[in-house]
């Protein structure tokens, strides 16, 4: 029933341009509510055999082979269910329409029905439009990437300062003199700053890779800053 009102919502949608077009497992199979519905109301309309004999006959069809349909429709048979589907040819068509969300101990498992979008022009009010429906969820998967991307990207920045925040102790700790100190650690931690300066200088966004290779280029940098200053014979011009 809720994969039906999404159906109904997201063909409004589309008439309002908020995307091209969707695939729906609804193109294919209807709920059993609505299909009960549906084969009452046809059950229950006056004369449809008869009429839809003579329909097909008016439009030169041999009525004979059509009499197993008809009497279906004052006697409908029970609900098409999605297993009933996977029987058929029509398998692998609508299998990708449903999946299994794995439960736990509090919660069992459940099942979900997606529909696919293409060419989404207003995702917040495409997502403004389902709220009502509870259950029905609007996922974006671009903007998902982009939030997960941007969350690690942020959590190394703050595990690179921590790294050299130890660092810097571990040196000072070392030497226990200021000199010497920013002597091995400084110049790494100021061409890192530069380069990140200039990506932003110039636009560019500090991708994670960017920032990995910005961890081994820091350490890389203090491990050789470290070298020069115990290779220093007088510290007393450091």
């Amino acid at each position: 029933r809720l994969n039906d009102a999404v159906y109904g919502r997201l063909v409004a949608a589309r008439e309002a341009g908020q995307l091209d077009g969707f695939s729906s497992l609804h193109s294919v199979l209807w709920s059993a509510d609505l299909q009960t519905r549906n084969a009452r109301a046809v059950a229950a309309a006056p004369d449809l055999s008869q009429r839809t004999l003579d329909a097909l006959e008016a439009e030169g069809f041999r009525p004979q082979p059509f009499r197993p349909f008809v009497d279906g429709l004052s006697a409908p048979a029970a609900p098409l269910v999605f297993d009933d589907l996977l029987a058929t040819p029509l398998a692998d068509m609508v299998r990708h329409f449903r999946v299994t969300l794995t439960g736990d101990a509090e919660r069992p498992d459940r099942v979900a029905v997606l529909t696919f979008l293409r060419g989404v022009t207003d995702g917040p009010a495409l997502a403004a439009g389902l709220t009502d429906l509870p259950g029905a969820h609007y996922f974006d998967q671009r903007e998902f990437l982009a939030d997960t991307y941007g969350s690690f990207r942020e959590r190394t920045l703050q595990l690179v300062l921590a790294g050299l925040l130890a660092v810097l102790l571990m040196v000072l700790l070392r030497y226990r003199r200021f000199g010497p100190t920013m002597a091995a650690f400084l110049p790494s931690v100021l061409a890192g700053g530069v380069t990140l300066g200039v990506l932003g200088l110039i636009g560019a966004e500090a991708t994670l890779l960017n920032v990995v290779a910005l961890l081994l280029v820091l350490s890389m940098g203090v491990d050789y800053g470290v070298f020069l200053a115990e290779s220093c014979d007088d510290r007393t011009h450091l």
